[in-house]
């Protein structure tokens, strides 16, 4: 119940505004974090971001982007993470729908030019390029298993995850039974064994993926922090790792993604709403 009502509320605001400021583009995105992030690059004055309220999600984002649409609401455009959908081929829903160039928002902007400023805000010596596949490989296993886990409906939790069980902080090379092993530790009563988990690695690496494709950018912030003593001249949490990496991320980097090309071919489609700074 608390869902749909802040979802409600936020629908409500939505309606009341166009009322009054009927040519102002309105951005859904999956939640706050998000809102402020992509928030730096619209067009204000022409367009405003609204996330579904409590508890967010892509899934009650696209929910209240559907809710709109029946309304017959023009000018109403949609973000959120492409997750796997990408790897699995799956449809985004709709032509009003864009995706992050990379899974999530975090994986978009480690593979932007964003990643290598932050690395040398921190001092890192050595081949920023090389460190980031690292940390992308580093977070592949996992990766692998949340989609799979997804699709097969298994229901492991992933959170309070241990990386150091598995990732050897010197090297960033993911140990993938210890990974198997921890994600069971966590989720005792989990359906899947260890070899299942080791098939859905497979599974998803036979599908020749692309790194950005199949990651979680949670993994790849908390694998940044694992490593970080080792790598960085600072030692960072994760969350520190993700506001960092937001804060080093440009207009000037964002319009070098396939996110800012969409939202160009949205503007195009959808005249005279704006949404691009």
């Amino acid at each position: 119940m608390r869902d749909l009502i802040g979802r409600s509320s936020v629908r409500n605001t939505i309606v009341m505004m166009r009322q009054v400021e009927r040519q102002k583009t309105v951005l859904i995105v999956e939640g706050d974090s998000d809102s402020r992030s992509f928030g730096r690059f619209v067009r204000t004055s022409h367009c405003r971001i609204f996330s579904p309220g409590y508890p967010g999600g892509k899934e009650h984002a696209l929910a209240l982007f559907d809710d709109l649409k029946q309304k017959r609401f023009p000018g109403v455009a949609a973000l959120v993470d492409a997750d796997c959908d990408r790897l699995w081929g799956r449809n985004r829903g709709g032509i009003d729908i864009c995706w992050t160039s990379a899974a999530d928002r975090e994986v978009m902007i480690v593979q932007s030019p964003a990643f290598p400023k932050f690395a040398k805000t921190h001092l890192f010596v050595g081949d920023t390029d090389a460190f980031r596949l690292q940390i992308l490989k580093a977070a592949f296993p996992l990766g692998c298993m949340r989609t799979l886990n997804r699709r097969q409906g298994w229901g492991l939790d992933f959170k309070l995850l241990d990386y150091g069980r598995f990732v050897d902080a010197a090297s960033v090379v993911c140990d993938e039974a210890s990974c198997c092993k921890e994600v069971l530790a966590r989720n005792p009563n989990a359906p899947v064994s260890e070899s299942d988990l080791q098939v859905a690695i497979d599974t998803v690496l036979g599908r020749n993926p692309s790194l950005q494709d199949a990651v979680c950018g949670h993994d790849v912030t908390a694998i940044l922090s694992l490593v970080s003593r080792a790598k960085l001249a600072t030692s960072l949490t994760a969350s520190q790792v993700e506001h960092e990496l937001d804060e080093c991320f440009e207009l000037a980097h964002f319009i070098q993604t396939s996110t800012f090309d969409e939202w160009v071919q949205w503007e195009q489609r959808n005249l005279p709403y704006l949404i691009n700074a």
